[in-house]
């Protein structure tokens, strides 16, 4: 992979995902309202099919649908400007076999940029939304090989992109490399006020999204993280995924 000509062909895709940012929180690396993290502590994937009440399991699994989040189901129905009536058909559609099971899968993990698009430009073509952004993650091929060798399969749509072995399509726009780990959830180095201080130690130099820029800047500090103890989240692997934007039309 060369540095200066990266290209979404060079990684496995782990996912589509609509999001935008949370409101920052003080002493956060991610004050920045332009950063848009993996993590699900700091960004909101929409549509969030937990929240919905949504989020299907395994048919073998003993867990059930979660309860929905009545503030959260408010204030999306209100986003979107829908009646009651209109709500209820705008989850049907999420609900049905298509999207949930074949297109979205739980964490709200688009398999496809069609789909994604599809589902942008039919809900979210309002002014509230603007600051959505269409957003492929991948993982390098050769670190592929561990993240399945690692880790468990749960049937998320992180773990199904990423058993397919399907690169990114080359027409996005690279925005750089964050530092997760993966335990059912992305957890990022935005999570973790120590690596803030970390990277102002070492005088690292995030780019415009607040990413690294390379792959091998990513990794330094990748073995630096594995060295020191950054936060109670890093149980897992570490891993350097790769964040493309995409039209959302």
């Amino acid at each position: 992979m060369e540095e200066n000509k990266i290209s979404g062909n060079d990684f496995i895709a782990m996912g589509h995902f609509l999001m935008r940012p949370r409101r920052p929180e003080k002493n956060r690396i991610y004050r920045d309202p332009g950063i848009y993290s993996l993590a699900e502590c700091h960004t909101e994937k929409i549509p969030s099919l937990y929240h919905l009440g949504l989020w299907w399991e395994d048919p073998k699994s003993d867990n059930k649908h979660p309860k929905p989040n009545n503030k959260y189901i408010q204030d999306l129905k209100s986003e979107l400007g829908f009646s009651e009536k209109e709500f209820l058909a705008f989850e049907k559609d999420l609900a049905n076999e298509r999207f949930v099971k074949k297109t979205i899968h739980i964490h709200d993990n688009f398999l496809n940029i069609s789909a994604a698009q599809e589902f942008s430009a039919k809900y979210m073509d309002l002014e509230i939304f603007e600051d959505v952004k269409l957003i492929g993650a991948g993982i390098s091929i050769e670190d592929h090989k561990t993240f399945i060798d690692s880790e468990p399969y749960n049937n998320s749509g992180v773990d199904v992109r990423a058993k397919s072995a399907v690169k990114l399509s080359q027409k996005g726009v690279f925005r750089g490399f964050e530092i997760t780990d993966y335990l059912d959830l992305f957890h990022s180095f935005y999570c973790y006020p120590q690596a803030e201080l970390e990277i102002e130690e070492q005088k690292i130099q995030l780019n415009e999204n607040g990413m690294f820029e390379t792959y091998n800047q990513a990794k330094e500090f990748l073995l630096h993280m594995n060295k020191a103890t950054i936060g109670p989240y890093w149980e897992g692997n570490l891993y350097i995924i790769a964040q493309f934007e995409y039209p959302r039309k």
